[in-house]
């Protein structure tokens, strides 16, 4: 599609009503054309590496968010996007700094605590995990709930570990 037929803006909300209708891979190919244009505006970028983590694209996700993240102003959502990309990559320990730069300007961030747990749970640090799943249960029902069972998680693993290590 020729980026000029239709606006970028007319372009996000027929991307979005695709999205909510499930369909994110026809999403990201309407976003195409103005993603290879040289300067894609910063709307159309951010919902287009969100679209990118969804699909699992992260190399192509994590280049946007990071594109975007070069731009003024600072965006705690923008770090968490980056940080948890970077976990999807297997790059948990290189995840953390976003988060924990986050929660230094604003440390009741549900989705940086949060995020900040599932990082740590995949370096194997349960016990911070815990810690952090833990401050966010008063912060954010859907994330409590989600926490709770991550605790819960992170502590049969933590007995698992200290059972194997009695036998």
């Amino acid at each position: 599609m020729n980026p000029n037929a239709l606006s970028s803006t007319t372009a996000c909300q027929s991307a979005r009503a695709l999205q909510e209708a499930g369909e994110d891979g026809a999403a990201l190919a309407l976003l195409q054309p103005w993603l290879q244009s040289a300067k894609p505006p910063p709307e159309l970028l951010w919902l287009a590496a969100g679209l990118q983590e969804r699909l699992g694209q992260y190399d192509a996700a994590l280049q946007a968010y990071q594109t975007l993240a070069a731009q003024p102003p600072w965006q705690a959502a923008l770090c968490n996007a980056i940080g948890r990309v970077q976990a999807c990559r297997g790059q948990a320990a290189e995840a953390l700094p976003w988060f924990e730069q986050v929660l230094a300007r604003e440390p009741r961030n549900a989705d940086a605590l949060f995020n900040r747990g599932n990082a740590l749970r995949l370096l194997f640090r349960r016990e911070e995990a815990i810690a952090a799943y833990r401050a966010v249960l008063p912060l954010h029902p859907e994330y409590a709930r989600l926490a709770l069972l991550e605790i819960a998680r992170q502590q049969q693993a933590l007995a698992d570990v200290e059972g194997a290590r009695i036998s």
